[in-house]
């Protein structure tokens, strides 16, 4: 059930509306961010392949810091891949289920991944605590700052959670097709 599909024209309730803003908006800004970390991961890949091919001493910490815009990328476009519905999921009972009990279903797996954010942010904190006393091997800054991006990773997954769970259950009970 993509949002970008939503017919603006359909008469949503007032809540549903702003709650389709806030997830576009977010979408939007999150996306400029996943665009910047690709752009400078390119530019870093594209020196690191031109540092080994036309330089005695290649830069050491361009391998180093592709791993770290990778994982940060990731982290900024997690909940926009799950608002699109691109992460793994099983179609089948949702697919055969009316459109009413299917925004219940959809509200309920919108739940139990906010809820399983939850019990998994503890742990993240601490892992990135942990890279407090560590420090990158070439680029000598602290590791808290790349083990930071669990923590955006489950409150991106969680926002977006949340935002959906409450979507669906206006459009349950509203009756929207979103």
């Amino acid at each position: 059930m993509n949002v970008n599909n939503v017919n603006k024209n359909r008469g949503f309730s007032p809540p549903l509306t702003w709650v389709i803003k806030i997830e576009n908006g977010a979408e939007k800004l999150l996306g400029l961010g996943a665009v910047a970390g690709i752009v400078a991961l390119c530019g870093v890949v594209m020196l690191q392949i031109f540092g080994r091919l036309f330089m005695d001493v290649p830069p050491v910490w361009t391998e180093e810091l592709s791993r770290y815009l990778f994982s940060g990328t990731v982290a900024l476009t997690i909940g926009i891949a799950y608002k699109r519905g691109e992460l793994v999921a099983v179609d089948l009972l949702c697919n055969s289920l009316n459109q009413r009990n299917a925004h219940f279903f959809n509200a309920f797996v919108a739940l139990v991944i906010f809820v399983f954010g939850l019990v998994l942010y503890p742990s993240a904190v601490q892992f990135t605590q942990i890279g407090e006393y560590q420090m990158s091997p070439t680029m000598f800054f602290p590791m808290s700052y790349v083990f930071g991006s669990t923590i955006l990773i489950l409150l991106n997954l969680m926002f977006f959670a949340l935002l959906a769970f409450i979507r669906h259950l206006l459009s349950a009970f509203h009756g929207g097709d979103i």
